[in-house]
């Protein structure tokens, strides 16, 4: 990397905070060249940095695949849905979320009897 034109790399990728020490300058600051090392250095941390935030992916991965090899197809999910056999997924939204609202009515009408009872005395 050290032998190659500076204009190879792209000047994107280079932050402008480590320009200072990725590049070389001649007396006018003009950069002249790269330090390989610590570019190459750098560039290895960037690629582990975007594999662990999943920014990058190797089809061939079993730890970095893309999020749309994990994903059922469309063709596919009617059939899938229908073999996992989730009884909530068979109602329809409305009704899950209305069950859902009554269920946490009664709780917070519990939560308040319980507490003008003084039954609750930590709070």
């Amino acid at each position: 990397l050290s032998q190659r034109p500076l204009d190879e790399c792209p000047a994107a990728t280079l932050p402008k905070r480590l320009r200072p020490y990725l590049l070389m300058f001649d007396a006018e600051g003009t950069p002249t060249g790269l330090h390989a090392d610590r570019y190459e250095f750098w560039l290895y941390r960037q690629v582990r940095k975007r594999f662990q935030a999943g920014e990058l992916y190797i089809d061939d991965s079993l730890q970095h695949r893309h999020l749309s090899d994990e994903l059922v197809s469309m063709d596919e999910k009617a059939a899938v849905l229908a073999q996992m056999d989730i009884p909530f997924l068979r109602q329809p939204v409305s009704a899950q979320l209305d069950a859902l609202a009554a269920e946490l009515r009664a709780q917070w009408v519990a939560f308040n009897r319980e507490l003008k009872q003084g039954k609750l005395t930590h709070l």
